[in-house]
């Protein structure tokens, strides 16, 4: 099998691309490894563009909301499902001073865009403990990475976009590249774009990336009586799916790079979840996942600084329904010669990281 580009990767990152490059009719093969445990099918799917932690706007929101909804919008339209839901993320506050704080910060230029000044009263979601009322985020939202996944996946199958397999080896050669997988499958492609989140660690070429696996793990649990038509946060997030199911987390537990079920996340989470709500509930499922996680929260795009024709698009951690679709439009411009990379996402950020770390790219 032959491509001109070679993605690795069908999770979220790699099929952002995908349809990227299918939109400007690139040469393309996906491969994908189909890890049950992947960041993209474990996550809840969230986006939001407030931090919480000094009531910032994240990174770029007022670019990246807009597109998600485009973007995430076009695939609705394409195959007749529905992966988007608006969905409000209720801050609920630990005190009279973070709703004092909340209100101060809608009155700056651009807050009220996502931040509603109107504070709902203590008490509105009933047994729920909201003692100090709560702050609205507007333009929140959820997609529902599984059905999104699945669906490419079906679409890139029928279209023979996408070769299914674990990778063995990935070498360069005179020609491009060469990927291995351990069936005895091989894909010649000219160039090739690593999608491959935490995994990227384990081999050679961008290893010198300060990209970690932070372990998250996520409950589902069954809480019949508990009414509310958008997420809770106090910490942590309460999300309704329905029936009296909510999913509930997420943890970040550095060093840990295991994909086993966390006890001790499992504990967190319902010591958290019985500090808001006030009623029985039952644990329905678990699951355990590893964000690629960069220390200053951006992600990693560009070419490797020393083999021409590999590049990466990784490093999109939690906040990858937001960043995904913008900058992986954003990627396939810069692969196009129609812009430079945003030098804060351009991987020569860490270019001194290669410097002091210099290892023989040799591959896999």
């Amino acid at each position: 099998m032959k491509a001109e580009w070679i993605i690795v990767g069908q999770g979220l990152a790699g099929s952002c691309i995908a349809r990227q490059m299918e939109a400007q009719n690139m040469d393309f093969l996906l491969v994908d490894n189909q890890l049950e445990r992947s960041s993209s099918l474990v996550a809840a799917g969230l986006y939001n563009p407030v931090v919480f932690r000094k009531f910032n706007l994240s990174f770029q929101a007022k670019k990246l909301v807009p597109y998600l909804r485009k973007f995430f919008g076009q695939i609705e339209s394409e195959f007749g499902v529905e992966v988007h839901q608006d969905l409000p993320i209720y801050k609920l506050f630990h005190s009279h001073e973070e709703a004092n704080n909340w209100a101060a910060r809608c009155t700056e230029p651009g807050f009220d865009a996502f931040m509603d000044k109107d504070l709902l009263p203590a008490g509105f979601v009933e047994s729920a403990e909201c003692s100090f009322g709560a702050g609205r985020v507007k333009q929140a939202g959820r997609v529902n990475l599984p059905l999104l996944l699945q669906t490419l996946q079906a679409y890139f199958l029928e279209k023979s976009l996408l070769v299914t397999g674990e990778i063995q080896d990935l070498q360069a050669n005179t020609e491009g590249f060469e990927l291995s997988l351990t069936d005895g499958k091989t894909i010649q492609g000219q160039k090739v774009i690593l999608c491959d989140g935490h995994l990227a660690k384990n081999e050679n070429w961008f290893s010198y990336l300060p990209l970690g696996a932070t372990k998250g793990d996520v409950l589902t649990v069954k809480i019949p009586g508990l009414k509310t038509d958008g997420v809770l946060n106090k910490g942590f997030f309460i999300l309704p799916l329905g029936d009296d199911l909510f999913r509930v987390g997420a943890t970040y537990e550095w060093g840990n790079s295991s994909y086993d079920l966390s006890e001790k996340g499992r504990q967190e989470l319902l010591e958290k979840l019985e500090g808001v709500v006030q009623l029985p509930y039952e644990v329905i499922d678990q699951q355990s996942g590893l964000r690629p996680t960069v220390g200053d929260r951006r992600p990693l795009i560009g070419e490797h600084p020393k083999q021409k024709g590999l590049y990466t698009f990784n490093g999109l951690g939690s906040k990858g329904v937001m960043l995904a679709p913008y900058y992986s439009e954003h990627m396939v411009d810069y692969l196009l010669g129609k812009s430079e990379l945003d030098p804060d996402v351009d991987l020569k950020r860490y270019e001194h990281h290669w410097e002091k770390n210099q290892k023989p790219a040799s591959g896999n």
